[in-house]
């Protein structure tokens, strides 16, 4: 079974299940888990590691619609060097300063592979939902399309200064006021 399977799957039991973020009451809520073997070629720095997995949960409650409040992490490697957790460090918080959230702590923990998991925390009066949305709803992207593809043709041509710089995007932030269904991501 893959994951879009493992997903539909639960959807059965938590109808919530498929969404960007949980919805519960004025919050969503979500979490992200990212691997050095899938998800961190070779080449990116602990500084963008901490950005870009922060960033992905980030991104999440931006695409529900909510304004960011918090983000955690649960940092996992076979060994701590200072430097490298400071960098994550300094990472995580700056996306989360990006977009108007604050990063407020997480777990440590010895892994055989560097592993990050990522939770971020939201809130909204009016989340946008995928079931939401219907024929003929405008679908909006926001950042540069590519721009990770970009990233990794950098790190394979042995550029990891470019593939840095083009890993860490911004997350959206949601408009001050939305009219008619959309959908952001």
């Amino acid at each position: 079974m893959d994951e879009r399977e493992a997903l539909a799957r639960l959807a059965a039991d938590l109808p919530g299940a498929g969404d960007d973020c949980a919805v519960v009451g004025d919050r969503v809520l979500t979490t992200d888990m990212l691997h050095e073997t899938t998800d961190f070629p070779t080449g990116v720095d602990r500084y963008t590691a901490g950005w870009r997995a922060v960033g992905a949960s980030l991104s999440d409650v931006a695409a529900m619609g909510a304004e960011a409040e918090a983000a955690v992490a649960a940092y996992g490697a076979p060994r701590f060097d200072p430097a490298e957790v400071d960098a994550f460090l300094a990472g995580a918080r700056e996306v989360c300063e990006a977009v108007g959230g604050e990063y407020v702590g997480g777990d440590l923990d010895e892994h055989d592979e560097f592993t990050v998991a990522t939770t971020a925390l939201g809130r909204t009066d009016d989340p946008v939902l995928r079931s939401g949305a219907a024929p003929g709803d405008a679908l909006c992207v926001t950042g540069t399309v590519g721009r990770s593809a970009a990233a990794l043709r950098a790190f394979e041509a042995g550029d990891p200064d470019r593939g840095n710089a083009l890993f860490r995007f911004t997350p959206a932030s949601p408009p001050a006021s939305r009219s008619g269904r959309t959908r952001r991501r």
